[in-house]
């Protein structure tokens, strides 16, 4: 008569299920608190050095982060660091050592920045290598107050040597002066 007669079901404990849920969640929101609020650029790269990922950070130096996934990080060194960075990368990429190199990137206003990048083996499960976990720190003003004092060091040593100098010259005639005062005999010349 289409009426309905009984229900038939199963009821299965998700309890466990729940949980799983709850902390994939709970991680998951820690992971995104950390990574959008670290100060350094966190990244990653497949093995060729096409960035896969790149923390919202980079924004500070006029990038998008979808302009910059998909990119090679090369493209982001300044031309002038570019040899050494691959250089030091292929050397310790094959000790599987951590990455670290310090290099220029100019950011889209053109503007250079320094930046300390420590960078490790991405591996996949079987233990190959698949790409790079990294973190670029910005050490521009680091970079500037290390130039300023480097500067300063060289103007005093400068000043030192004027100074030294000057001294000496001032010594030496005193020393004539006395020199001349023991050679004459009578007492009107001393």
């Amino acid at each position: 008569e289409g009426n309905l007669a009984s229900w038939v079901g199963t009821v299965t404990d998700i309890t466990r299920q729940k949980l799983i849920e709850d902390a994939l969640k709970e991680s998951e929101e820690n992971y995104r608190a950390l990574t959008e609020n670290t100060p350094d650029i966190l990244f990653s790269t497949d093995m060729q050095g096409i960035i896969t990922y790149a923390s919202p950070q980079i924004n500070k130096y006029g990038f998008l982060v979808e302009e910059v996934v998909g990119k090679s990080l090369r493209v982001f060194i300044h031309p002038g660091d570019i040899e050494q960075v691959e250089s030091n990368l292929s050397r310790e990429l094959k000790d599987g050592a951590q990455f670290i190199s310090r290099f220029r990137i100019l950011d889209k206003w053109g503007t250079i920045c320094w930046f300390e990048e420590r960078s490790f083996l991405r591996l996949a499960i079987s233990g190959k290598p698949v790409g790079m976990y990294g973190i670029l720190r910005d050490m521009t003003e680091q970079k500037r107050a290390k130039d300023a004092i480097n500067i300063a060091n060289k103007k005093l040593n400068l000043m030192n040597q004027i100074t030294r100098h000057d001294i000496l010259n001032t010594i030496t005639g005193l020393l004539g002066c006395v020199d001349m005062a023991r050679a004459t005999s009578s007492a009107a010349e001393k």
